[in-house]
C-alpha cells in the first residue's frame, strides 16, 4: 500500500530544504529524511512573467485538462538576458516527460519554445514547469503561456433565442 503526505505551510521561501519526521501510533519512527521543497508560482493561460535566474531554477504550476494543447515561450530579456534558457516540464505524479523534441530555439538563443504540447488522456491536474539556465549562469526572462482547451472539454454554447427552454 501506500500513502501521501500533504503539508500546506504558508509562506515558505522559493526553495528549502525541510526534514521531516512521522512516527507511530506506538512511537517508533515510520518515515523520516529531508527533501527539496520548491514553491511553484501559478501560470494562467495567456499570462506573461518576468524573472530572472541565477544559479537556481524558477518553478511554474497550472492546472490542465487531458487534450488540451500547451504553448510556452521563454524569450531572453534586452539586456542581462537569458541566453540559454532550459525548460523541463512534470506531469501531476511529478513525472519528468520528454519535451526536447518540441524545444525550438531562435533569434540567437534568445528565445526558445514549447509548441503544440497535448497533455496525455488520464492526465488532467497540475503541471509543473522548471525554467533555468543550461549553463548555470545568471539573466532575465519572461514566460508566456497559452493553452487551447478541445472543443470537446469546453461548455456547449448557449443556444439561440435565449428562451428559458421551459415550455
Amino acid at each position: 500500500s501506500s500513502s501521501r503526505l500533504w503539508v500546506e505551510v504558508p509562506r515558505l521561501p522559493a526553495s528549502a530544504l525541510v526534514g521531516i519526521g512521522v512516527q507511530n501510533m506506538n512511537g517508533s519512527a515510520s518515515l523520516g529524511g529531508a527533501f527539496q521543497y520548491v514553491a511553484a508560482r501559478p501560470l494562467l493561460a495567456g499570462q506573461s512573467f518576468g524573472g530572472s535566474v541565477a544559479g537556481d531554477s524558477d518553478w511554474f504550476s497550472f492546472p490542465l485538462l487531458e487534450r488540451t494543447t500547451v504553448d510556452l515561450e521563454v524569450r531572453a530579456a534586452r539586456s542581462g538576458g537569458l541566453l540559454d534558457a532550459c525548460l523541463a516540464l512534470f506531469d501531476p505524479n511529478f513525472a519528468p516527460v520528454d519535451i526536447d523534441a518540441l524545444l525550438q530555439r531562435s533569434g540567437n538563443g534568445t528565445r526558445l519554445r514549447l509548441r503544440r504540447f497535448e497533455i496525455p488522456t488520464g492526465l488532467s491536474g497540475t503541471w509543473y514547469l522548471r525554467l533555468d539556465s543550461a549553463s548555470g549562469a545568471s539573466g532575465t526572462y519572461e514566460l508566456r503561456s497559452s493553452r487551447k482547451i478541445p472543443a470537446a472539454l469546453k461548455r456547449p454554447a448557449p443556444t439561440a433565442g435565449g428562451g428559458s427552454g421551459r415550455t
